[in-house]
């Protein structure tokens, strides 16, 4: 079971990894430009995930990666080609897939798990992926997102990982969707899926 689901930038997760809190998993989002930044990450004891990809959300508004990294294509690929982000990998459909392996482990283990998830910001891909932990446990969007809020007024998360989620998982309410939807509440805008 999923008791908790914590999200951080890197330097708050050294931080909170070195305090007395109690997670037992930790899933690290990184790219190559910011992979030194998990030297300081003490993880002794704890079951740690890592991820490698950079924050591409959409090609128009995604956030450059440091460096290119090389990976093999993906289905996805073929939707950054010719944008400014061509050679950048972002969220595969692998890497969703394992992310929602992990937590629908996590959900069905009879254990409370306290997880904490962080990327180099904390603002995007790391929401993206608690958002997914907690759908993933039974909550819903509006319970999920009302969590993250609780924590950090300032989340914006990764709406590709949501996308390649609504793939796999199929929902009767996409959550591609309802991030659109909320991004554009927050904006007060009509965000055209």
């Amino acid at each position: 079971m999923i008791a908790s689901v914590t999200v951080a930038n890197i330097g708050d997760a050294v931080k909170l990894l070195a305090s007395a809190h109690r997670f037992d998993t930790v899933i690290s989002l990184y790219d190559a430009a910011y992979s030194s930044d998990l030297d300081d990450l003490r993880v002794d004891g704890l079951t740690h995930h890592r991820f490698l990809f950079c924050d591409i959300d959409e090609p128009d508004i995604a956030k450059f990666c440091g460096t290119p990294v090389p990976m093999p294509k993906s289905a996805f690929d073929s939707y950054l080609e010719g944008s400014q982000f061509a050679g950048y990998q972002g969220p595969s459909f692998k890497d969703v897939l394992s992310i929602i392996g992990l937590g629908r482990d996590l959900a069905a283990n009879a254990e409370n798990h306290n997880i904490l998830v962080h990327c180099s910001g904390g603002y995007r891909r790391s929401p993206a992926v608690a958002l997914l932990l907690h759908f993933l446990s039974g909550k819903t969007f509006d319970e999920s997102i009302r969590l993250l809020l609780s924590t950090n007024s300032s989340i914006w998360p990764n709406q590709l990982i949501l996308r390649i989620a609504d793939t796999i998982l199929e929902p009767q309410v996409p959550l591609y969707n309802s991030i659109m939807e909320w991004k554009g509440r927050q904006q007060g805008l009509t965000l055209v899926p």
